[in-house]
């Protein structure tokens, strides 16, 4: 990533002088100046600006970026070019697309350089783990080798011949060798395979049966073509037990007779696979609201705790305090012309 670099005492440069008579070319200026700054950094076109570009990057009227850009060579800010306009001093205060191409090669070599020396690193921790070991633990190494590829003996069986199989060394290479990791994956088993898939389908007939139970719950087979219908909008065509069971249990609190009525609605009316089964819910609430009818709204309305009033606005609040006062200086004229006549 590149950067437009600005200088800090670019608001307070002699060239900015330019502009103290016409602020609006001055904004339009500095936008101008700083948006193609920023696009010549990112596509490293060394302060490079041409008018087709200048127009793509600049959402301003051609008109005003036309005297900002007039504005901006009578100030010094830019350099007029073959192929359009030139950043003034570019290269002093912007790196070029050469140095940022050498910065480039030279972060790759220095990666490489660390990767090499992490993994020599590697390396070298996973040597300096095996001791050091004279040339009799070599052959015990060798001895265990062999017994586990002829028969899996250990080493203490096939190594006699006069080594020390009893030193320290000797026994922590052997233990190495014969006890360790194994070198590839030991394979699955057919009985473990075959128990795991046992419980996969105990729990999918399990599943299964509670669908069947809670379908029991309306007509017979009108529960299986609803659900029919509400899959065809899934891709795959069907709705796993889990889903269905969760849905089932979702309608269970609603009277039967009323969810099988809004079943057939949904079937006869929504066989296109353009609805699911949240479409069927909302079609069993509305009967649900549909068979409280107006007394059971009503009843609900009573039983709900009763709404304090709304705050008056302050302006009533005022209004109300203004015609106190005038009627009260009112009865005081008032009480006053009595007692002087």
């Amino acid at each position: 990533m590149t950067w437009f670099k600005v200088d800090d005492g670019f608001a307070a440069h002699a060239k900015l002088e330019v502009f103290d008579d016409d602020p609006a070319t001055f904004a339009a200026a500095i936008a101008v100046w700083t948006l193609m700054g920023s696009d010549c950094a990112r596509r490293e076109t060394d302060g490079v600006v041409s008018p087709k570009r200048l127009q793509r990057v600049v959402p301003l009227p051609p008109e005003t970026i036309a005297r900002a850009t007039d504005a901006l060579i009578r100030s010094g800010l830019w350099e007029r070019a073959d192929d359009g306009f030139q950043f003034h001093d570019w290269a002093d205060y912007q790196p070029t697309k050469a140095e940022l191409a050498d910065d480039r090669r030279a972060a790759i070599e220095r990666q490489k350089k660390w990767r090499a020396r992490k993994r020599s690193e590697r390396l070298a921790g996973s040597t300096e783990q095996i001791p050091a070991i004279n040339e009799d633990c070599r052959r015990v190494t060798n001895a265990s080798r062999d017994a586990l590829h002829n028969g899996g003996q250990s080493a203490e069986t096939v190594s006699g011949d006069g080594l020390d199989l009893e030193s320290e060394d000797c026994r922590r290479v052997s233990r190495r060798v014969t006890n360790g990791a194994p070198t590839r994956p030991v394979p699955t088993r057919p009985e473990e395979n075959q128990n795991r898939d046992a419980v996969a389908g105990g729990a999918a007939a399990d599943a299964a049966g509670r669908v069947r139970d809670l379908e029991r719950r309306y007509p017979e087979g009108l529960a299986t073509r609803a659900r029919i219908e509400c899959a065809r909008r899934r891709v795959r065509g069907t709705i796993a037990d889990g889903k269905w069971e969760a849905f089932l249990r979702r309608i269970a609190d609603h009277p039967a007779d009323l969810v099988a009525d809004a079943m057939r609605v949904f079937i006869e009316r929504h066989a296109d696979g353009s609805k699911d089964e949240n479409y069927l819910f909302g079609i069993i609430r509305r009967a649900v609201d549909d068979r409280r009818g107006p007394k059971s709204q009503l009843a609900l309305a009573a039983a709900a705790p009763p709404r304090e009033p709304p705050p008056e606005p302050r302006s009533v609040i005022f209004q109300r305090r203004l015609a106190a006062e005038a009627a009260a200086a009112a009865a005081k004229a008032t009480e006053g012309d009595t007692r002087a006549s």
